[in-house]
C-alpha cells in the first residue's frame, strides 16, 4: 500500500465560497496530491510487472492531464478562453479531457452549475424556473408549500417550517455572500447566507420574475438553486437526469411532491430520469489482469491476489457470505462470544485464544472467590464497628444521666453503689474502645491481605493478559466489519458507480471500459 495518504482542505475565509468562487491555485496542490494517491492506490492493485508499467504510465498521463487542463486554456465555440481561475472552471475544462480518456469522445455541451441556473430578469422565464414560480404564485404557492412538506415527511430533510418564517425549498446564491434559503414576507426578502441579507419590498413577490427583479436589484448576478428535491424538478422540466441504479436518495420524495401538486390540481410536468445500469465488476470477466487486493477486501476474499476473471465471478458470493458474518458478529455481545464468532469467521488463532480467555476467566474467578473470603471478613469487621459505635452511644447517654441524677447535685454525698455504677459505665466505655482500636487493626490487616491476593503475580498477569485479549477482539473486530462494510456496500456501489481513472488506469487498451459499455442496460423512470 503506498505510504502517502490524502490530503485535506480546510478554508479559513471569513466569507464562505461556493466552488464558483474557489481559487485554483488555493486548493491546486492539495487536489493534485490527493489525485495522486487514489492513483497510487489504484496502480498499486495491478501486479504483473508489465502491466503495472502501463498502469504507472497511464496513471503519470492523468496527472499531465491534469496540470496542462489548470496551466492552458480549452476552446470553446467560437472562441478561447482564460485558464482554469477558480474550481468551478478548472472541473468545467477537466471533465471533456477525462471523458476522452476513458470513453473516446466527449459530450457536446457542458456547463456548470452557476451557469445553468443563473437567475436574472432574461432567465427568469426558462422552463427550468417554473417550479419555482409555483411556491411564488398567491394561486398556487400554499397548495405547493403543502404538497412539500408532505413529501418530506418521515424523511431527514427538513419541512418548511424549520427554515424560518417564509421559507421556500430554494437557495439564492450571491457572489461574495455565498449560499442560503430564501425566505419572503409581504415586505421583506430574506436570504440566509453565512450573514444573511435582506432586501425591502415595496409590494409582495408573486413570481419569478418579481424575485428575478428584486435579486438583480439587490444583489447583482445570482445563481438560484433548488433544494435537493426542488433541484431534481427545477432540471428535469428542460433536461433529462442520466443516474445511475443508486443515484440520488430524493427521487422518491420528487416524485411524492408532483403526486401532491397533482392531487392539488397542479400540474408540472417533468421529463423522465434515465436510469444507467453498470455492472463494472462483472466486466472484469473478459480481462487477463491480475489484482493484488487493498486490505480491507484480502480477508472477505480471503487471498491477497486475484486474477480479474475470479474476482468478477465470486464477488458477489463474497457479498453474502460477508452478510452472514456482519449478522453472526452482531449477536456476539461478550468477549467469550466475539471469540467464537471470530473463529467462525476468520479460523486461525481464534480458538486457540477462546480457550486461553476460558482458562484466564477460571483462574481470575478463583482470585474472585478467595477475595470473597476475605470480603467477607471485611463487611463482618464493619457491622461490629457499626454495633459498637450504636452500644458506645447509648452508655455515653446512659452515663450522662447517672450523672446528672446522682452525681452532680451532690458529688461528695453519692451514695456507694452509684459511685460503682459509674466506675461501670466508665469500664464498658473503655472496652468498647479497646475493642475498635483491635477491629480496626484487623481491619487493616485484612485489606493488606485482600490487597496482596488482588496484586499477586498470577492475578496481574491474568488480568493483563485478559485486557490484552480483549483489545485483540475488539481491534479485530472491527477489521472485519469495516471489511464486511467494504465488500458489500462499498463494492455495490463502486459496481453502479466506479470512479473514471479506473478503467484509464487498470486497463490502458480500453478493454474494461468496452465490456462495461456492452453490458449496460438503460431504462426510464417517471417522476410525474
Amino acid at each position: 500500500m503506498p505510504s502517502r495518504l490524502p490530503s485535506f482542505i480546510a478554508s479559513t475565509s471569513e466569507r464562505a465560497m461556493t466552488t464558483a468562487e474557489v481559487p485554483t491555485s488555493a486548493v491546486f496542490p492539495c487536489l493534485q496530491r490527493t489525485f495522486q494517491w487514489a492513483l497510487d492506490l489504484t496502480t498499486g492493485c495491478i501486479c504483473l510487472p508489465e502491466e503495472r508499467m502501463r498502469s504507472e504510465e497511464a496513471a503519470a498521463h492523468l496527472q499531465k492531464l491534469l496540470c496542462r487542463v489548470r496551466d492552458r486554456c480549452y476552446e470553446e465555440r467560437g472562441g478561447i478562453r482564460a485558464g482554469a481561475e477558480t474550481l468551478a472552471a478548472l472541473y468545467e475544462c477537466l471533465l471533456p479531457e477525462l471523458q476522452v480518456a476513458v470513453a473516446g469522445v466527449s459530450s457536446k455541451t457542458i456547463t456548470r452549475t452557476s451557469s445553468l441556473l443563473r437567475f436574472t430578469p432574461d432567465t427568469a422565464g426558462l422552463p427550468r424556473f417554473r417550479i419555482l414560480d409555483l411556491f411564488l404564485n398567491p394561486e398556487t404557492a400554499a397548495a405547493a408549500k403543502c404538497a412539500y412538506d408532505v413529501a418530506v415527511q418521515g424523511t431527514h430533510t427538513y419541512s418548511l417550517d424549520k427554515f424560518g418564517t417564509g421559507a421556500i425549498p430554494f437557495d439564492l446564491v450571491i457572489p461574495g455572500s455565498g449560499r442560503g434559503t430564501i425566505r419572503l414576507t409581504p415586505k421583506v426578502l430574506a436570504v440566509m447566507t453565512p450573514q444573511p441579507v435582506f432586501v425591502n419590498l415595496d409590494r409582495p413577490i408573486e413570481n419569478v420574475h418579481d424575485l428575478a427583479r428584486v435579486c438583480a436589484d439587490g444583489f447583482g448576478e445570482c445563481a438560484l438553486v433548488g433544494k435537493a428535491i426542488t433541484l431534481i424538478s427545477m432540471l428535469a422540466r428542460e433536461f433529462v437526469f442520466a443516474f445511475h441504479e443508486d443515484a440520488s436518495m430524493y427521487v422518491s420524495s420528487t416524485r411524492r411532491l408532483h403526486e401532491e401538486l397533482h392531487a392539488s390540481g397542479i400540474e408540472h410536468k417533468v421529463n423522465p430520469i434515465l436510469r444507467i445500469r453498470l455492472e463494472s465488476w462483472d466486466a472484469l470477466d473478459n480481462t487477463s489482469h491480475w489484482f493484488e487486493l487493498p486490505e480491507p477486501l484480502r480477508l472477505p476474499f480471503g487471498a491477497d491476489h486475484l486474477p480479474a476473471r475470479t474476482f468478477a465471478r465470486t464477488w458477489r458470493e463474497v457479498q453474502v457470505k460477508e452478510l452472514k458474518h456482519i449478522e453472526t458478529l452482531k449477536k456476539a455481545k461478550s468477549t467469550t462470544q466475539a471469540l467464537r464468532a471470530l473463529h467462525q469467521v476468520m479460523g486461525g488463532c481464534w480458538d486457540a485464544l477462546s480457550k486461553e480467555y476460558a482458562e484466564i476467566r477460571r483462574t481470575l474467578r478463583a482470585i474472585r472467590r478467595r477475595l470473597a473470603s476475605v470480603q467477607t471478613d471485611v463487611r463482618k469487621t464493619h457491622a461490629r464497628l457499626r454495633e459498637i459505635k450504636r452500644e458506645w452511644q447509648k452508655v455515653e447517654r446512659a452515663k450522662g444521666e447517672h450523672f446528672r441524677k446522682w452525681i452532680l447535685p451532690s458529688p461528695e454525698d453519692a451514695p456507694p453503689d452509684e459511685v460503682q455504677r459509674r466506675r461501670e459505665f466508665e469500664e464498658r466505655i473503655a472496652s468498647l474502645r479497646a475493642e475498635r482500636r483491635e477491629l480496626r487493626n484487623r481491619l487493616e490487616e485484612i485489606r493488606n491481605k485482600q490487597a496482596q491476593l488482588a496484586s499477586t503475580e498470577e492475578a496481574v498477569r491474568a488480568r493483563s493478559r485478559r485486557e490484552e485479549i480483549q483489545r485483540e477482539v475488539q481491534l479485530a473486530r472491527v477489521r472485519v466489519v469495516r471489511g464486511c462494510v467494504i465488500a458489500t456496500d462499498g463494492l455495490s456501489r463502486c459496481n453502479h458507480r466506479p470512479s473514471a481513472w479506473w478503467f484509464t488506469v487498470v486497463s490502458p487498451k480500453g478493454e474494461w471500459a468496452e465490456n462495461v459499455y456492452k453490458g449496460m442496460e438503460m431504462r426510464l423512470e417517471e417522476l410525474n
